[in-house]
């Protein structure tokens, strides 16, 4: 599936002294690997568990006696072709699996000429609503009669929506959302079985969020979110990936439509998963600042905060895209 390569300085953050010297925790998958192709012939230096360049070269002799590209990668076809040697050793001549399955593949399906329908455009019948001449602003009351006058939902954060909260009376609701944020230090790069490669970064993943908020006036307000942020590669047979819990308290205003959120974000057990392929480790928590601007159920966020592991410290920032609503 995959060849994965760390960057240096957290290669350097799983180095751990012991004696005097200096040893890198290995990979059950790797030493597996490794004690396999000793056992078919090829030299892979010492049985670590860490891909190294001995490694490569016994990996690429035995992809040049099965008759595969010599690039180096552990994919899952050469991981296969490995195991099967070893439980059939005299079956060790060059594949020609990847030549058969090529000439079975089936013809092109036939194009599809058939000649799609146009549809007629839609009539409109009766004259079209016109918008209210009254600003929504400077008539809170009015925005509430247009919004149940044309059936709108009223949406969190609205003129509508802030309206129906009578002045200065608290007000405590729920509130979910779920974001895709991007950023921070690369971590991993991940190569895929068609060479394409994906860096897994300390900032990026996919987070789903839920909390309350407590309004304290119509333009200001509290609200606290418990998270679950997650990052993993797209491989079909790897978790390889971070991931940890958020905790958020943040003060909001209005400005117009526009809600402002100002707050800390402080990240716990953030794990990071070699799936077999790096060892495990965790970075200690973490704390930082986030802001974001909101209009109805979207919101443009950023995180500013730093993830240490071993003394190695990695930026975690982020810019995310929410979508987010409030009850």
């Amino acid at each position: 599936m995959i060849r994965v390569r760390l960057v240096p300085l957290l290669r350097a953050s799983l180095f751990v002294p012991l004696g005097g010297a200096a040893f890198a925790a290995g990979s059950p998958y790797i030493q597996t690997v490794e004690e396999q192709l000793q056992q078919l012939g090829y030299a892979v230096g010492e049985i670590d568990g860490v891909f190294d360049q001995a490694l490569e070269a016994g990996l690429n002799a035995f992809k040049a006696d099965a008759g595969l590209p010599q690039n180096g990668l552990l994919d899952r076809e050469t991981r296969t072709l490995i195991e099967a040697r070893v439980q059939t050793p005299h079956a060790n001549q060059p594949d020609s699996t990847g030549a058969s399955a090529a000439s079975a593949k089936p013809p092109p399906a036939a194009p599809n000429t058939a000649t799609p329908a146009r549809s007629q455009p839609a009539q409109t019948i009766g004259p079209a609503t016109p918008p209210p001449a009254s600003s929504a602003d400077a008539d809170p009351d009015a925005a509430t009669r247009y919004a149940q006058a044309t059936r709108r939902p009223v949406v969190f954060g609205d003129p509508a929506w802030r309206a129906e909260r009578p002045t200065y009376r608290r007000r405590i609701g729920w509130i979910a959302e779920v974001a895709a944020e991007f950023g921070g230090d690369e971590l991993v790069t991940v190569t895929l079985d068609n060479n394409e490669r994906e860096d897994i970064t300390a900032g990026d993943g996919l987070l789903l969020a839920g909390g309350g908020y407590w309004l304290l006036r119509p333009d200001f307000g509290l609200q606290g979110l418990l998270g679950y942020k997650l990052n993993e590669s797209s491989a079909a047979d790897s978790d390889l990936g971070v991931e940890r819990w958020t905790l958020e308290a943040s003060a909001f205003t209005f400005v117009g439509e526009v809600q402002l959120t100002a707050g800390v974000v402080h990240h716990r057990d953030i794990d990071f998963d070699g799936d077999g392929f790096l060892p495990d480790f965790s970075f200690d928590d973490a704390t930082g600042l986030k802001l974001d601007a909101a209009w109805r159920w979207f919101a443009l966020s950023y995180t500013q905060i730093d993830y240490e592991v071993n003394g190695f410290r990695f930026d975690a920032g982020s810019i995310g895209l929410r979508l987010r609503g409030g009850f």
